[in-house]
């Protein structure tokens, strides 16, 4: 409403500058008091009009404003009434009627008693100085009179339909307005809604973006899981198929390189039989021989004791400084990674396997880790295995060869020995006057001549390639493969020299130990392999019969010999 008032004020101003230079053009033709006075009102109402666009609106004075303007319209009324010309009638006039269009901006111009109250106190001056003026000053006439309230009531019909016309266009505006505004407001609300709607839906969205890559990280691990799992179950399905350690180690190498798809893979433990030798197995994919022979030398070589000292997973992807000159060019070959197998604090061996992609093991150590703990249980199995097949073939005192297994070996010997056309020597040992340690120093001493005669022939065995068993009692075996009876004459000589020359403490009083010893060959003085036992046995007798400590060959007459002793004794 303010606003709508300012503007109407703007052309109330230009009228009124129109009208001041209208008024001062006639002035300058001829200057009378009408128009003196009629410059003066104009000047007034303009200025007043300038303060109040100016002044009084800005700091929000608008009584003053109303009181102002409504003083003008008393002085062009005034000036009207007084000061008739009928050539500037006309725009005093509209200037009459823009100041009280203006006063009814100034109020709620949209309720009609309000202008007409407006209108009314507008008027009203003009009528009363018309009245006055012809009861007391009348010069001009009736004639002037009527004009004069012709104009004025058709300044009221015209202000009044004008202002009415004016006000209902205004309020449709204002309606179109509040409408497009109500419009806008509801499309604003609605883009805010929207804008609140899309902003969820981008959280939700977001959200649902990271659920995703939960899922999916989830689900991956879960694929790694399974896949790690299942390398497992294949790796352990052939572990756990294998007792005897030399095939533990073949399919647990052959496993682990297949299922994980490496380049190679070797595997090194520890034998359960002896310590201090390891056995080896490598396989490998699409990798240069040359460079597995390297590895292989290194492993059981210079690298062994580094390998056997390891606590933790080690991994070596600096292959250009290690490697290079065993690398062949086809060999894609990025990182070699370590695992230690170890058992109750104890390096038991090492898992080797190497890959093309250099951060292949990076995300697989678990795997491995879990793998060497399962080979670890295999081990103790392979352990187990091999003790309970040590106390199955071997004696328990003396730690030889039983008889049982003995002749199992004999047998396979013999069958060797026939097919090659290779010899086949056992020789036979009693200890002399056996019965006499155990009445004279007790059965515990007893066991000790046993033990350090099986401890001497087990040694004397094993430097020529041959096997020692304890064949019953205080009698003793020993069976060398591919050697004739000189051979291992010669070499049971010295055994027989080192036994005499041997004493047993016995509370302080030296014992010594003697033997008496029959050789028996294949195929020089047996037909066949399988009867050298019983040939090295009738040699032996033969040496107790004649003299004891002493070594004796089989021959025939050795034979023709134990023969005739058996009758006599039967």
């Amino acid at each position: 409403m303010a606003e709508k008032g300012k503007n109407f004020t703007k052309i109330s101003i230009a009228v009124e500058a129109i009208a001041l230079c209208n008024l001062i053009l006639y002035a300058l033709t001829e200057v009378t008091k009408q128009r003196v006075s009629g410059l003066a009102v104009y000047c007034l109402a303009l200025i007043v009009d300038l303060l109040i666009l100016t002044v009084l609106t800005k700091r929000k004075m608008q009584k003053t404003a109303i009181a102002m303007r409504y003083l003008v319209v008393l002085m062009l009324s005034f000036y009207i009434v007084f000061f008739y010309n009928k050539s500037i009638l006309a725009i005093t006039v509209l200037l009459l009627f823009c100041q009280i269009v203006e006063l009814i901006f100034m109020i709620d111009f949209t309720d009609l008693y309000s202008r007409l109250i407006v209108m009314s106190v507008s008027v009203f001056p003009i009528a009363l100085l018309t009245i006055v003026e012809q009861l007391f000053f009348s010069s001009l006439g009736n004639s002037y009179a009527i004009e004069l309230i012709s104009v004025v009531a058709a300044l009221i019909v015209v202000v009044n339909l004008m202002s009415k016309l004016f006000i209902e266009w205004i309020s449709n505006c204002e309606k179109r307005i509040l409408e497009q505004k109500r419009k806008n407001e509801n499309a604003n609300e609605a883009n805010e809604n929207l804008l609140l709607f899309q902003d969820k839906l981008r959280k939700v969205n977001e959200e649902l973006g990271i659920q995703k890559i939960r899922v999916e990280s989830a689900n991956r691990q879960v694929n790694k899981s399974n896949a790690e799992m299942k390398v497992q179950n294949e790796v352990l399905k052939y572990i756990s198929s294998a007792i005897e350690q030399k095939e533990l180690v073949q399919k647990a190498t052959e496993a682990l390189c297949n299922a994980m798809d490496m380049k190679f893979c070797c595997v090194v433990m520890r034998d359960v039989a002896d310590e201090k030798t390891f056995i080896y197995h490598e396989t490998h994919k699409e990798i240069s021989d040359s460079f597995m022979n390297y590895l292989k030398d290194c492993v059981l070589g210079e690298r062994l004791s580094e390998l056997c000292s390891l606590k933790k997973i080690y991994t070596d992807k600096a292959m250009h400084r290690l490697y290079t000159k065993a690398l062949m060019q086809q060999d894609e070959l990025a990182v070699i990674m370590a695992v230690p197998i170890i058992s109750d604090a104890e390096n038991e061996g090492v898992i080797i396997c190497g890959h093309e992609k250099q951060d292949f093991f990076d995300e697989s150590a678990t795997v491995f880790e879990n793998l060497a703990a399962q080979l670890v249980m295999a081990l103790k199995n392979a352990k187990l295995y091999a003790k309970v097949q040590q106390l199955a073939i071997r004696d328990g005192l003396t730690g030889l060869y039983n008889r049982r297994y003995l002749n199992q070996l004999v047998s396979e010997y013999s069958i060797k020995a026939t097919e090659e056309n290779q010899s086949l020597t056992a020789v036979l040992m009693d200890i002399d006057n056996f019965k006499g340690f155990n009445d004279t120093y007790g059965h515990a001493f007893g066991d000790i001549v046993l033990t350090k005669l099986a401890e001497l022939l087990g040694q004397c065995a094993g430097k020529n390639e041959g096997i020692s068993a304890r064949y019953g009692g205080e009698e003793f075996v020993a069976v060398f493969p591919n050697k004739d009876m000189n051979t291992v004459y010669e070499v049971i000589a010295d055994l027989q020299e080192t036994i005499n020359n041997t004493s047993l403490d016995y509370s302080g009083t030296p014992v010594s130990i003697h033997v008496s010893i029959g050789i028996s060959s294949y195929p020089e003085t047996a037909s066949t392999p399988e009867t050298i036992l019983n040939r090295a046995d009738a040699a032996m007798y033969y040496a107790k019969r004649n003299g004891k400590n002493q070594i004796t060959k089989d021959s025939d007459e050795v034979l023709a010999y134990f023969r005739k002793k058996s009758k006599e004794t039967d």
